[in-house]
């Protein structure tokens, strides 16, 4: 595992301990860019719990970490933000009313996912996540997805 693997496992923890020494170790790493995470982390917690402040803590990060339910609908954006990745805590991640055209590979880092929602959305390219779940709905209800022979 690098060290930007090792970084983003404990920033993305659960536990402030973990979150306090990836900053620290990143203190030591100038190739992780610190600065980036950090804002990102901020971005989303200013953006689901509504403060506005200078700098993120620890019990901040691990705030944003803890999230299992997102409803980001009608804020029209069209690219789902790489910060999200991040949350693998995730379980409901709801998108109804985006301009989204695709979903990002990340999405498959939302390993406790359980429930996606894409409602009213545009999309032009559907990566292979969409794919096998439109397949394996498709499959369920005995219909024949369109493009396979």
């Amino acid at each position: 595992m690098s060290y930007l693997e090792e970084f983003l496992r404990l920033l993305s923890s659960i536990d402030t301990t973990n979150v306090t020494l990836a900053l620290e170790m990143a203190k030591g790493l100038p190739d992780i860019d610190v600065a980036y995470y950090l804002n990102n982390y901020k971005i989303l917690y200013q953006h689901f719990f509504d403060e506005v402040f200078e700098d993120i803590d620890g019990e901040q990060i691990v705030q944003v970490n803890e999230l299992k339910e997102l409803d980001m609908s009608f804020e029209t954006f069209e690219r789902l933000s790489k910060p999200l990745s991040h949350l693998f805590s995730l379980q409901n991640l709801i998108l109804h009313n985006h301009k989204l055209i695709a979903l990002p590979d990340e999405i498959k880092s939302f390993v406790q996912l359980q429930s996606l929602s894409l409602i009213c959305n545009y999309f032009i390219v559907y990566n292979y996540l969409i794919y096998k779940c439109l397949l394996l709905i498709f499959l369920a209800k005995g219909l024949k997805y369109p493009g396979l022979n």
